[in-house]
């Protein structure tokens, strides 16, 4: 009797969900958004129906009126023609800020004498925001948050012209996580074009081998490929993150591979899982690696301090606001990462701070 009482109360929320979302507002379509958005909340039904939903999602994108770019500008102190080294930036903000984490991660980036293009799905931004921002990036692009980074890339590289004949090197980022607890000189100096085509920080075997898309670079061989180009257009304006982890995530490593061009990580999961102690998991104790029957292991989760200590300069965000998979241990990041850099150990905490009543407020 318990089960079927708790089995009635979910359906009870669902059907709640329903009727919540289409009253809220006139659209069938922003409401089916929404709907979607909620659904997935409930935890047995986002397990059983998420595949069907991102259907859904990626079919209610294709009706979806309007462009998805508001407005484009060059920065301040930006070169008439981008140079050959270019790092296209994702940023999301719901208060529309740039976090000094952030800006610190973007400092790294224009340290490297990389070309920074900034995209951002949170129009608009905060006036003092969006004046430092231009004032650092050589390329600003602002867009409606639709399609998640994959389509703010796909934005930013066509309103920008990208890749140009002379593009060299070509990074895509995102804010989603912190760091660099490291200089990223030496990380950027471990790309080497030759052993591979595609370089990301990390890579995963979650279904299936795919390199992480929070720092991916590309070299001269595959910008300048058509199945680089026909990825891009692939890319639609999906409202469901896992459609957009599946689809794009996924599909940009497969498409890559399956063409022919080399992927390749730096921090390679097989690695860190080889040097996790025993203890913590790893191969001695018979925990997951890459071999058929096994179940991967998420590496900049599970993985995260073997990363750090291996040179990964960068530890997921959501990692330790929401520690979504339950991760033991986590609690241990800001001994680790401030024996590294007191500095970003500092920015992190000011980020994990909730906000005051005031800031609410506003």
């Amino acid at each position: 009797m318990a089960t079927v009482a708790k089995t009635v109360r979910r359906a009870r929320r669902v059907a709640r969900i329903f009727r919540e979302a289409h009253g809220r507002t006139g659209s069938v379509g922003v409401a089916s958004f929404d709907t979607v958005r909620h659904i997935v909340s409930v935890p047995f039904i986002g397990r059983v129906v998420d595949p069907t939903i991102a259907w859904a999602a990626f079919a209610l994108s294709r009706f979806e009126p309007g462009p998805t770019i508001i407005a484009h500008e060059r920065g301040e102190a930006g070169p008439e023609r981008l140079g050959a080294r270019v790092a296209v930036f994702c940023h999301f903000d719901r208060q529309g800020r740039i976090r000094d984490h952030t800006r610190h991660y973007l400092d790294a980036l224009r340290a490297e004498g990389l070309d920074l293009v900034f995209v951002s799905n949170s129009c608009p931004l905060a006036s003092a925001d969006l004046a430092w921002i231009r004032g650092s990036a050589a390329r600003l692009v602002f867009r409606h948050n639709r399609g998640y980074d994959f389509a703010a890339w796909r934005d930013a590289m066509a309103v920008c012209d990208l890749p140009a004949a002379d593009t060299r090197f070509l990074l895509i980022a995102n804010d989603s996580v912190y760091g660099p607890v490291a200089p990223l000189g030496p990380v950027l100096d471990r790309i080497d074009f030759t052993q591979a085509d595609v370089w990301s920080a990390t890579d995963s075997w979650q279904h299936g081998f795919h390199l992480q898309s929070y720092f991916v670079a590309f070299g001269p061989a595959a910008l300048h490929h058509a199945a680089f180009a026909r990825f891009w257009r692939s890319v639609g304006n999906v409202r469901s993150k896992w459609w957009a982890v599946r689809r794009y995530e996924l599909g940009l490593s497969r498409a890559l591979t399956s063409a022919g061009l080399r992927c390749k990580a730096l921090w390679p999961y097989t690695e860190m899982i080889a040097a996790t102690p025993a203890s913590a998991g790893g191969e001695a104790s018979g925990s997951p690696a890459v071999t058929p029957g096994d179940m991967p292991l998420n590496p900049t989760a599970d993985l995260w301090q073997v990363l750090i200590e291996h040179g990964c300069p960068f530890l997921k965000r959501e990692l330790l606001r929401k520690n979504p998979s339950r991760v033991a241990g986590v609690s241990g990041w800001s001994s680790t990462v401030g024996r590294m850099n007191a500095l970003v150990r500092d920015l992190i905490l000011r980020d994990l701070e909730p906000p005051s009543r005031i800031a609410r407020i506003k």
